[in-house]
């Protein structure tokens, strides 16, 4: 009898220590140990030898023997912070070099290319007799042309438009004009020279367009950055490495994540990418549009640069004809006509310029050459673009995946971390990506959309609305007219409360 009692009592403490055993990963915590050594967490020596009970654990708490201690679980949670902002740059970088790349493309350098290069030979093709000093000035006004970024201000569109007027009405006279006699040398050619006015204006019609478009496409970039730029701070970090890490103390450092706590962790870290997600659909329709615009409708690269051409090569005729009369209003008095009348040497006679204009063929290479090139970084820049359009839409979902391998991994069959035990499925709700759901998140904390987020939401609306305008669309879409309801007024700093009771790494989000 007492063999037998013997036996059971000793079979019982076994079955109890080889569930203590399962239950805490193994009988001691070498597997722990080596996992947190081969990923560089930190010295092995951090990690205690056998299983106990610890306190002061603010994320993996346990109720029984754990291998983490509190420094342990400090390096989890910045492991945590590194692995997610790895993986969101990993999602986002093709994205913002796309953005970038086309920006290269399509910005101050497309317009100096075509601007500076084309019309200054023109100009000096035309005026090929002026001094060297006159034609390196002329040049160097060609070249501040592509520095007009800041569309809604055009007095630096006046200022260099006035400068080659001067430079030419100088070289013809042969003197430097006075400071105090320019601005009179302005109005009165001005007030004859309609060559000048009509440039002016093209080259507004050509550049606000172009402004909107350029401007959109740094809206875009930050856009495509915002995600990275999303602090990962307080309840963030708490989900994160809950979901990631937690699963060591016990010893469990092979078992994948459960796809709804996953879902829930990413969504409520990256909220407000799917409130993104609705403008940035109008956003590329939008740019597209407007790139089409540029390049192949009126309106266009093709249309205005001609134009803005041949009225350039007007206004050196005009100088050639009326420098006199300018010259005799403003520069000399009525008894100093004599004297002034035989400094005038014209350098070229208007047959000359007339001829010189009648000779399409250069110009015509350049626009030709000019829409080539646009309409294929335009058909490249679609097709490329239209590719993102769901980006925002599966963003957050994207980084969940048992399959690929630049997000967290998942497991869809058997058992799975829940982010308290090990279990066959995950039992908490999955609210939707949007704000409105977010708000019941199970595994973080959201208030309201972090300020960065609201920030470029409204920009992105904001400058699809202008696209849209600068395009020529009759009909705005109702959900670009009036600022969302989420979007905090002012979006200034102060006004976004913060969820992280303890600390606040940023202002906004569940983080």
């Amino acid at each position: 009898q007492k063999p037998l009692t013997m036996t059971i009592v000793v079979s019982a403490i076994i079955f109890l220590s080889a569930f203590e055993v399962v239950r805490s990963g193994g009988e001691t915590c070498g597997e722990v140990r080596r996992t947190f050594r081969t990923r560089a967490l930190g010295p092995a020596d951090m990690v205690p030898i056998m299983p106990a009970e610890v306190t002061g654990l603010s994320v993996c708490q346990s109720v029984g023997p754990t291998c983490c201690t509190p420094s342990m679980e400090e390096k989890y949670m910045e492991a945590s912070v590194r692995e997610l902002r790895e993986l969101v740059k990993r999602k986002t970088t093709p994205l913002e070099k796309h953005f970038r790349a086309i920006a290269k493309k399509f910005r101050a350098r497309t317009l100096i290319t075509y601007i500076e290069q084309p019309d200054h030979r023109y100009f000096l093709d035309l005026y090929r007799d002026c001094s060297i000093q006159s034609c390196n000035d002329i040049t160097s006004k060609f070249a501040q042309v592509g520095l007009i970024t800041d569309l809604s201000n055009n007095i630096n569109l006046t200022r260099i438009l006035s400068s080659l007027f001067i430079l030419s009405l100088e070289d013809e006279i042969g003197l430097k004009i006075p400071k105090e006699k320019i601005e009179c040398a302005l109005t009165k050619a001005t007030s004859y020279l309609t060559p000048y006015a009509v440039l002016k204006s093209k080259f507004e019609n050509l550049l606000n367009p172009v402004g909107v478009f350029l401007k959109a496409l740094t809206v875009g970039l930050r856009a495509a950055e915002v995600s990275r730029r999303i602090a990962t701070g307080g309840p963030c970090i708490d989900a994160i490495t809950k979901m990631r890490y937690c699963s060591h103390c016990y010893g469990y450092t092979l078992i994948k994540t459960c796809p709804g706590l996953c879902h829930n962790v990413v969504r409520g870290c990256l909220v407000g990418m799917a409130e993104l997600d609705m403008f940035w659909k109008y956003y590329i329709v939008s740019i597209n549009n407007m790139a089409n615009k540029l390049v192949n409708t009126e309106g266009g690269f093709d249309v205005y640069f001609p134009q803005i051409l041949r009225n350039i090569s007007l206004i050196v005729q005009s100088v050639t004809y009326n420098q006199e009369s300018v010259t005799l209003s403003c520069l000399f008095s009525r008894n100093n006509k004599k004297s002034t009348n035989a400094r005038f040497t014209l350098k070229e006679s208007p047959a000359h310029s007339v001829k010189t204009l009648n000779k399409p063929r250069f110009i015509d290479l350049v626009i030709i050459n000019l829409h080539r090139s646009l309409a294929d970084s335009r058909r490249r820049f679609a097709d490329e673009l239209n590719t993102t359009r769901d980006f925002f839409a599966s963003f957050s979902d994207d980084l969940c995946s048992s399959s690929d391998p630049v997000s967290f991994q998942v497991s869809n069959y058997g058992h799975c971390w829940d982010g308290v035990k090990m279990a066959n499925s995950y039992k908490k709700p999955t609210p939707d990506k949007g704000i409105e759901g977010q708000l019941q998140n199970p595994e973080v904390k959201v208030v309201t959309l972090k300020r960065d987020v609201q920030t470029i939401i409204e920009d992105v609306r904001t400058i699809t609305k202008e696209l849209m305008k600068s395009s020529g669309s009759e009909q705005i879409p109702s959900d670009l007219l009036q600022r969302p309801s989420y979007i905090t007024s002012h979006l200034q700093t102060d006004e976004i409360p913060c969820d992280d009771e303890d600390e606040c790494f940023d202002n906004g989000s569940g983080e």
